[in-house]
């Protein structure tokens, strides 16, 4: 067995993972906001068109599926939750702290949830 400490190849490999794992995230928020960004085109488009009409115009005039323009209007909806959650804080208020936000999740006490729904479960 190798040393993990002394090992150039495992250092090597644990710097490519962690620049890998960096990049993804990068492109799973910027996948984020384009999403959201379809969402509000859609919820725009939507607002335009009769009662009935939204599905057969999508269908016709959008290469997007049902199920996932209603998820990019749901993500559009939610952007100030998704917004607060990637950040990783929330805008909790613990009147015994007078704080205005919260950090991680183990500063909101149990069982309480602040305006973002974001809750700390368990003990």
């Amino acid at each position: 067995m190798s040393d993990i400490n002394q090992s150039n190849s495992l250092i090597d490999l644990a710097a490519r993972i962690k620049a890998e794992h960096e990049a993804c995230t990068a492109a799973l928020r910027s996948g984020l906001k384009y999403a959201i960004a379809a969402g509000d085109l859609l919820i725009e488009a939507k607002s335009h068109l009769e009662h009935g009409a939204w599905l057969p115009w999508l269908k016709e005039y959008c290469a997007v599926s049902e199920r996932t323009a209603r998820l990019y209007m749901r993500l559009a909806a939610n952007r100030d939750q998704i917004e607060a959650i990637s950040a990783n804080r929330c805008r909790f208020v613990d009147p015994r702290r007078d704080r205005a936000s919260c950090g991680p999740q183990e500063d909101i006490p149990r069982r309480r949830a602040c305006a973002y729904g974001c809750r700390r479960i368990g003990g």
